[in-house]
């Protein structure tokens, strides 16, 4: 019996997409990781390994925060690695932002794998760094408490400090480790050219009415414009003294955003606008908010599955949290 229309449709829907696969794990391009380790000690200095320097300014950079707190998160990121491996169509460098423990930890279970399996990452270049110039000098400079109440403690703070410590990058990409991939990274990186001269960061505001509402989870970070701006320390330090209610807190003569760094980012935002373009939401389906109606399709298939709102990223948020906090 010849095959309908529809059937023929849905064959070269399959075969679309296993061809696509086909071409992104036959593409061979290089792949620079660089592992960069959080300070045991605030007083440590600056260390930087023996191994050979390249300069990487001009890959795409994706910066992931995997230190241990409440999660293992060295362990929580690799299905985003995995993810971000196997749909990379050019070359990225991934810089992970972590402790001795974590850097132990990647060293041991995250880079032998990836050359045991033969993806396409051709180079691997390590750096340890033992002090990014004292992530906590940053925050008493500005009366913050880094350990906030937050889940992700100072690890999930420390983000907004990032263009000073990486200092050597111009742009980079901020990731939370429980995401997964499902496009391109590239074309994450892509929304770069979205951003106006006044915008220097981009990242999901979704309502944007509290800082709950917000995620600091995914944030293309035009660190060298951020860096050349008053924004740290005098607009992080405006935005902690507006906040209502306010952050402050007695006992501590600190600040504790609520929310970790979302808390900063929202007065920021709130006060300045024009500093950020709000990303695209595909790029955030979140479990929180029952992933945005990514899996409500009109048509499913054994492959495929007709989505009624696009996904570029699953996040896999509010597991193990009572309320909706990422």
């Amino acid at each position: 019996m010849p095959m309908s229309f529809a059937g023929h449709s849905r064959r070269n829907k399959y075969m679309m997409i296993i061809g696509m696969l086909g071409l992104v794990l036959c593409f061979s391009s290089e792949y620079l990781l660089r592992l960069l380790v959080m300070p045991e000690s605030a007083a440590s200095n600056l260390i930087r390994s023996t191994a050979a320097s390249n300069s990487t300014s001009s890959f795409p950079t994706f910066v992931i925060v995997c230190g241990h707190g409440e999660t293992d998160t060295v362990k929580e990121m690799q299905p985003l690695l995995k993810s971000m491996i196997l749909l990379a169509s050019n070359p990225i460098q991934l810089v992970f932002v972590t402790d001795l423990k974590g850097a132990k930890s990647i060293a041991r279970n995250v880079i032998p794998r990836l050359k045991q399996r033969r993806t396409h990452i051709h180079h691997i270049d390590i750096q340890t760094v033992a002090s990014f110039r004292d992530g906590e000098e940053y925050a008493d400079n500005i009366h913050l408490d880094l350990n906030n109440s937050h889940h992700s403690g100072n690890w999930g703070m420390l983000k907004v400090f990032l263009p000073w410590m990486l200092h050597e990058y111009d742009q980079f990409i901020v990731l939370d480790t429980d995401l997964i991939f499902v496009q391109d990274p590239i074309l994450l990186w892509m929304e770069f050219r979205k951003l106006t001269n006044q915008q220097y960061y981009s990242m999901p505001l979704l309502q944007f009415n509290e800082a709950a509402n917000m995620c600091s989870c995914v944030v293309l970070m035009q660190s060298k414009k951020i860096r050349e701006s008053n924004i740290y320390p005098d607009l992080f330090l405006e935005a902690l003294e507006t906040a209502k209610p306010s952050y402050f807190v007695e006992e501590l003569g600190k600040y504790r955003p609520h929310h970790g760094d979302q808390g900063i980012y929202y007065n920021l935002f709130k006060r300045h606008r024009d500093l950020v373009l709000d990303l695209d939401e595909k790029w955030n389906r979140d479990r929180c908010h029952l992933f945005n109606g990514a899996f409500e399709g009109e048509e499913a298939g054994w492959f495929f599955q007709k989505r009624k709102k696009e996904a570029g990223i699953l996040h896999r948020n509010c597991d193990f949290l009572s309320g909706r906090e990422g």
